[in-house]
């Protein structure tokens, strides 16, 4: 179990259940590709935020994985952030330089026809590659509340 006051990042090799708040306008959040998504891993599954820090913005940062082991980082911006479009660089992935995309709050959808749902609960067994590389996710018990992603890093 994690030992109160240690400052040791734990990465998950067990069941996470993490439940975040009730759905907000705000993009940041826990997203499944359904092209990529396999239960019970860490496969298809994509964070996001838009946030330096506490300050939301323009800009934001997708980390996600697509067969559970590797992971990899995006970068977008909105178009119109009240309209909740953006672009998405794809090509560090192999995909396109500017997919468009456009946000509501349970829905992500891509210009190619692909839909992305917000999660509200994470349930997964991550195995992964084991301490092979720095990639992954963990929990830092400084500002992880249980229950939510608070305190939770990739």
């Amino acid at each position: 179990g994690l030992e109160e006051g240690t400052t040791t990042m734990l990465r998950l090799s067990l069941v996470a259940v993490l439940v975040i708040g009730a759905l907000s306008l705000d993009i940041g959040g826990f997203w499944t590709d359904p092209n990529h998504f396999e239960s019970g891993s860490w496969a298809g599954t994509r964070f996001i935020s838009d946030s330096k820090g506490d300050v939301s913005g323009k800009k934001m940062t997708l980390i996600g994985s697509d067969d559970g082991d590797d992971f990899w980082t995006l970068n977008g911006e909105f178009t119109d952030k009240s309209k909740g479009t953006f672009q998405v660089d794809f090509s560090p992935k192999g995909g396109p330089a500017n997919l468009n995309g456009t946000f509501t709050p349970n829905t992500i959808t891509w210009q190619d026809g692909n839909t992305w749902a917000r999660k509200s609960v994470l349930k997964a067994h991550y195995e992964g590659k084991g301490a092979v590389d720095i990639g992954g996710f963990y929990l830092d018990p400084n500002h992880y509340t249980k229950g939510t992603f608070a305190g939770t890093r990739m």
